[in-house]
């Protein structure tokens, strides 16, 4: 079975958390790639970034739906959900919007053959690797 040294980036762009968001959009987009591991000064592993956090973060705020009986207004559904959506939509940096924590292998951990294999862990691997692991 493929191990995951067989396929591996050696070379891996990272971001820090406090990246600004257009400059992350900026090396996604030179470099063709759909997601950067988010790292530490010390270069440790702290999430994931990927195109579709970015695609997240642009979509239109969601205005509660309200109803009033007599002086009272009353929100139908979570209250917390527009709070959610303020940090999304206010976001400036990849600390904003980035996914915690990384799902991280070695390079000794057999690839998956089916390609159903990842997504029955929830979860899309991007092509990097990372020294921290």
């Amino acid at each position: 079975m493929p191990k995951v040294a067989d396929f591996m980036t050696k070379e891996v762009i990272t971001v820090t958390p406090d990246t600004p968001l257009r400059k992350l959009a900026e090396i996604l987009s030179t470099h063709n790639i759909n997601g950067v591991p988010v790292v530490d000064e010390q270069g440790a592993v702290l999430g994931v970034v990927c195109e579709s956090d970015l695609v997240n973060q642009n979509k239109p705020l969601h205005i509660p739906t309200v109803f009033f009986i007599l002086d009272s207004v009353i929100p139908v559904g979570n209250p917390w959900r527009l709070h959610k959506d303020f940090q999304r939509i206010s976001a400036t940096t990849v600390a904003d919007i980035y996914s915690r924590p990384a799902v991280c292998v070695t390079p000794q951990t057999d690839c998956p053959t089916r390609r159903g294999s990842w997504r029955t862990r929830s979860f899309t691997p991007c092509r990097w690797w990372s020294k921290a692991v």
